[in-house]
């Protein structure tokens, strides 16, 4: 899932581990959570993030790199296939 800012990320993390907080409520709770994760935990929850970002843009970046390498026409033809073959 991609996620707009760090802060949406805490967000659905909260929601994840406490589905069975309603709607009105979740203001607060995200609030009184926050103070239980406490500093160490907003920093793991950071790293975790920060990961997940860089693992998005790199492949971001290496399927723009396979594109300019082979071109549409190539993709599509390994997309058939199943998949770009592998390299022995």
């Amino acid at each position: 899932m991609n996620y707009k800012d760090f802060q949406e990320y805490l967000y659905y993390k909260h929601s994840e581990q406490n589905p069975e907080v309603l709607d009105d409520m979740l203001p607060d709770d995200y609030e009184r959570w926050l103070e239980e994760i406490g500093v160490e935990g907003i920093i793991e929850y950071g790293t975790r993030y920060g990961k997940k970002c860089a693992a998005q843009q790199l492949g971001k970046l290496g399927g723009q790199a396979t594109l300019e390498k082979y071109g549409k026409k190539q993709l599509k033809e390994w997309g058939k296939k199943g998949g770009r073959p592998k390299s022995k």
